[in-house]
């Protein structure tokens, strides 16, 4: 059925995890409430021969039902322009799916890979111009939120991930959540002043 979810996130010490999930889950469908917990992993940071001992203490620890994972795997799963890499993913997906563990997975656009800024430099975001009087600054390569919402270059890229994705997740039984990007509007991505921004503001008046 449907569902419905109310995310906070805390710290939990002695796990290699970014943070807890306690997630209230809504069935529409049935009357029945539980709340399930969950935590975020990272499997780009970690070594892979190390992944099942990590699901194992997400699992029996922790006492997790879900794992988040994927929203910052972009350079893992796309290295090169329109070279796949799924191997990473497909192992932390089949080792999360023997320790009985659910997948939230994340569409990876919130942080685009080197190769996409290095081709398309202009997709990044500017920020306003500042009152000390310096004209509006574009971040350097290597954070996340650093591109342009109005980008029709780095849509055109994010939807092509994203299609990949779900074609090749959407039937996996441990894949029961999806997270569409990450954290939007944070870091003052929301306050774009870039040429695509312009552009659009003065198309739609």
């Amino acid at each position: 059925g449907s569902k419905v979810f109310f995310p906070w996130a805390m710290g939990f010490p002695g796990l290699r995890v970014g943070a807890v999930l306690i997630t209230l889950l809504a069935t529409i469908t049935s009357a029945q409430r539980r709340v399930i917990l969950g935590v975020d992993y990272y499997p780009e940071q970690w070594p892979i021969e190390e992944m099942r001992a990590d699901m194992e203490a997400i699992k029996n620890d922790l006492g997790a039902d879900i794992v988040r994972m994927g929203e910052f795997m972009w350079h893992e799963l796309e290295p090169r322009d329109g070279v796949f890499n799924w191997t990473k993913l497909d192992t932390i997906l089949d080792l999360a799916e023997e320790v009985g563990l659910s997948v939230m997975l994340g569409t990876p656009t919130a942080t685009m890979p080197a190769w996409l800024h290095k081709e398309h430099p202009d997709v990044m975001h500017k920020g306003p111009d500042s009152p000390d009087g310096y004209a509006g600054a574009v971040a350097g390569f290597g954070g996340r939120r650093q591109y342009s919402f109005n980008s029709e270059i780095y849509l055109r890229y994010a939807k092509r991930i994203v299609t990949e994705m779900v074609a090749r997740y959407s039937g996996r039984d441990a894949v029961t959540h999806w997270q569409v990007d990450n954290e939007i509007a944070h870091e003052g991505s929301d306050l774009d002043f870039s040429d695509a921004a312009l552009e659009s503001w003065r198309a739609f008046l």
